[in-house]
């Protein structure tokens, strides 16, 4: 088979940043630093926008999702246009039916801005005290989660320790302190499945049909 005139194709990957005007990127990248892993670390939580006083717009963590979920149920291109869009957006509908009252409160600042030149405080007050507030919220989120799958985990490994459906205890292997089962087990747990004299592995010990050795 002639390989020269296979079709051959690639793929071009572009990626772009935002920044700021003082060279600050608003993305949060991860970095070396340099091997240094405490100015790594230092750089890792130099990202996105720090509000002045007053204009500190706070999201819970169900607020996000709930505006995630909106934005991705309006991806989906549908043959009939949504009839309750409006004819000209405004904060309340952005709030209401977007569910992004961050967005909603930069229109509001920008609207305030043209009406009356100046820009009106459409967040809150408090800076910094307002920004740890929110990480400690979303690092209390977090824990929460791991805790969730932490559950999860300990309730597989309770159903794997449950007797069989015959009321037996299964054979469990168990490993010793440095988390490895014993050789002697091992080997007497493959030999309990062997095959019998015809090829076929034993009811008590197969799962689902028995299976012939070839």
């Amino acid at each position: 088979m002639d390989h020269k005139h296979e079709m051959q194709g690639g793929l071009k990957i572009t990626h772009a940043y935002y920044y700021l005007p003082n060279g600050r990127n608003i993305h949060r990248r991860f970095t070396r630093g340099d091997g240094d892993l405490e100015k790594a670390e230092k750089e890792q939580q130099l990202w996105g926008v720090d509000p002045d006083d007053g204009f500190f717009v706070p999201m819970t963590p169900d607020q996000i999702e709930k505006m995630i979920e909106v934005r991705r149920e309006g991806d989906i291109l549908r043959h009939k246009q949504d009839e309750t869009a409006p004819s000209a957006v405004t904060p309340e509908w952005l709030e209401t039916q977007l569910g992004d009252i961050q967005l909603a409160a930069a229109l509001r600042a920008l609207l305030g801005r043209v009406e009356t030149g100046t820009w009106p405080q459409v967040g809150r007050a408090g800076g910094q005290l307002l920004i740890d507030e929110t990480k400690r919220a979303s690092l209390i989120r977090r824990r929460e989660l791991v805790k969730e799958h932490l559950e999860s985990i300990e309730k597989e490994l309770a159903e794997l320790d449950q007797p069989n459906d015959d009321g037996d205890e299964t054979a469990k292997m168990e490993p010793d302190e440095a988390g490895e089962v014993p050789a002697e087990e091992q080997v007497d747990a493959a030999a309990e499945m062997l095959p019998d004299e015809a090829g076929e592995v034993p009811e008590m010990e197969a799962v689902g049909e028995p299976v012939p050795v070839q």
